[in-house]
């Protein structure tokens, strides 16, 4: 049987990051007193609603989220490492163009979604070793790119709901820890996701899944399932390919 590597530390380095202004920088540690829990909590008044807000952090060890994102807020960029929280980051409802990248892992949710957010991106992360999903949309839409989601004990992404829909999943990585599959396959280990790559529930409608790399899955590589759940778009996807002399595993189920 392959064995799976479940790495702690970002496969590259991120970034260094600098946030303007006075917005939050630095290391958040757990503090007993903390409202909600959360690490840190962003309301209106903080990211504004015409000026660009930035919040360049690094949040372990809350029991609510690392970042908790309140209604309302419009046009926030969150960058940074979230590790050992309630759920990494917490979107609640009713906010606009905000933008999530940086590592995310060891939480119960790597990112979780409201219903009511509208143009949501989550690009570039490094989403893993959660124990329940990686991404978990229950509203809005979402776009989600470039990210490498692998070894969570729930999906790699699950929509759900029909609070949900329109949301667009393309050219992520998931149950890979690194991106060398596509020049050299030989070198790729297997880390995938405990249920389903992408999943697909009850009710959520209008969503595409294109040219993504879905492998190791326990449960399907892509899932469409629930009444409603219709006018989904999956193509030009690398689903469940068995490289022979890689260790890359096939997913163990396709429902599409």
């Amino acid at each position: 049987e392959t064995q799976r590597q479940r790495p702690v530390v970002p496969v590259t380095p991120l970034p260094a990051f600098k946030p303007p202004g006075d917005s939050p920088s630095g290391l958040i540690e757990a503090n007993p007193l903390a409202p909600n829990g959360a690490g840190l909590t962003v309301t209106k008044t903080d990211a504004g609603l015409s000026a660009t807000g930035f919040v360049g952090v690094d949040i372990t060890g809350f029991t609510g989220a690392g970042v908790q994102i309140t209604e309302h807020v419009t046009q926030l960029v969150v960058f940074g490492s979230f590790v050992g929280n309630h759920s990494g980051i917490l979107v609640e409802s009713g906010n606009q163009r905000v933008s999530i990248s940086g590592l995310i892992y060891g939480n119960w949710d790597g990112v979780y979604v409201e219903p009511g957010n509208q143009h949501l991106d989550i690009v570039g992360s490094e989403i893993l070793l959660n124990i329940d999903d990686g991404i978990d949309l229950r509203g809005g839409s979402t776009f989600a790119y470039d990210n490498l989601i692998f070894d969570n004990s729930g999906d790699g992404i699950n929509v759900s709901g029909t609070s949900t829909g329109s949301n667009t999943f393309v050219e992520n990585i998931i149950g890979l820890p690194d991106r060398l599959h596509q020049a050299n396959p030989v070198t790729t280990l297997v880390a995938g996701n405990k249920g389903a790559g992408i999943a697909i529930r009850n009710g959520s409608s209008r969503n595409i899944i294109a040219r993504n790399t879905i492998v190791g899955s326990s449960g399907s590589g892509v899932l469409l399932t629930g009444e409603g759940t219709d006018h989904n778009v999956v193509e030009a996807n690398w689903i469940g390919v068995v490289l022979a002399a890689s260790g890359v595993d096939e997913n163990l189920n396709f429902t599409g």
